[in-house]
This record gives C-alpha cells, structure tokens and sequence, in this order.
C-alpha cells in the first residue's frame, strides 16, 4: 500500500526544516496524499473499538486496510536563516524521556498491528538534529550505566523484551512513564543522515512493527 521510504525520500528531497513536530506530521500526511491520491488519510486518528485513549499521528486507509505511522520529533534549540526563512527550533533535552517515549510508540504499535483493524503496516519514525539519540553513550568505568541504559536507540542498538528504568532514576524523570516498555519482537536501529550541510544536520530512524 504504501512505500514509507520512498515518501520520505521525496519529503526530505525538498530541503525543509520543520519547525515542529506538528509541521513534521502534517507535511508527511501531504506527501503520502501527493504520491498517494487515492489512499484516505487521518491525522490524530482514535481508533474507537481498540483503545479510546490511543491517538495515531497518522493513519493511511485504504478499503479495509490501514497504515498506522507514529512521529518523533527532537530538536536541540537552534536559530539559523535557512533558504530565507529564520528558524528557531526548541530544545526538548530530556533524551532518557525521548527516547522512552519512542519505545513506548513500537510497543503502541505493536499493539495495534496485534488488533482485529487489519493493519498492514506500522512505523515508528524519529528524526532528530540532537546526536545524542543516535550517537552511543561514552560512559565507561565504574560508573553506574546511564537511567535509561535500557532505552538506549543509538546507531546499531538491538531493542527487544522488556525495558526497565534502572533504580537511580529520578522521579521526575520517571513521572507519567514509570511503567516498563514491553516489546514483543527484536529491532535493530538504523539512522539515516537529512539534511548534512552546516547549517543543521539532522537524522532519522524508521522503524519497521
């Protein structure tokens, strides 16, 4: 139904910076419209009869099948003037919380694609321009392993099974994601460079459910 990298690669052939993850997800939904017109497109999409409280960046229908993608989107705070236009991206920090809530989205879409609304593809894609998603963690020694070790998506990182906080996480760090990340299959991260010029280099990872 659809070629998830093939519309990435349009999208990110136009050079853009997004200004938010908001402007991220609405440009990704144009795409798929654009080289896709006859599939049926939701943003922020309820699906009712499976869990009322799960809400789907974007959701690709076509007859009874349906392509369910979730978006990441984590900047460190940048002001630049980029093809004319001035840019400010926010920093978001909180890496251990970022990267928790993008396992968290696989073990979501896990679960829809497991669910009686014959999914026939899920994605879990983010795109960052902060390199300490994708780039491994230096801590070495005597050290205790970082919080979120268990978490870690950084360029080869293998996620599976269950992912648990370590003990020296803070509460705020835990608040609103104390629960463990239950993943059912074995993923291996993978990112790809967008947009390499000095201005900004971004990455991206898609993961496949």
């Amino acid at each position: 139904m659809l070629d998830i990298d093939h519309v990435l690669g349009m999208l990110f052939s136009e050079n853009r910076i997004f200004v938010s993850e908001a402007d991220f997800q609405f440009a990704l939904a144009w795409k798929i419209k654009e080289l896709y017109p006859d599939l049926s497109i939701r943003l922020e999409y309820i699906p009712w009869d499976f869990d009322k409280s799960m809400h789907i960046d974007i959701v690709i229908f076509k007859e009874n099948r349906m392509v369910a993608i979730e978006l990441k989107y984590k900047t460190k705070q940048k002001s630049m003037i980029f093809n004319g236009e001035t840019i400010s991206l926010k920093g978001h920090s909180a890496q251990d919380c970022g990267r928790y809530d993008f396992l968290y989205d696989i073990q979501r879409m896990e679960s829809i694609m497991e669910s009686n609304y014959k999914v026939e593809n899920a994605y879990a894609i983010m795109l960052t321009n902060d390199s300490g998603y994708w780039n491994k963690s230096n801590r070495t020694g005597t050290n205790s392993p970082p919080a979120d070790d268990e978490f870690r998506i950084h360029e080869g990182a293998v996620v599976s099974g269950r992912c648990s906080w370590k003990s020296h996480a803070g509460a705020g760090t835990r608040k609103n994601r104390e629960k463990d990340i239950q993943l059912k299959n074995t993923y291996e991260v993978k990112w790809k460079e967008y947009l390499p010029v000095s201005e900004c280099l971004f990455k991206y990872t898609i993961i496949s459910i």
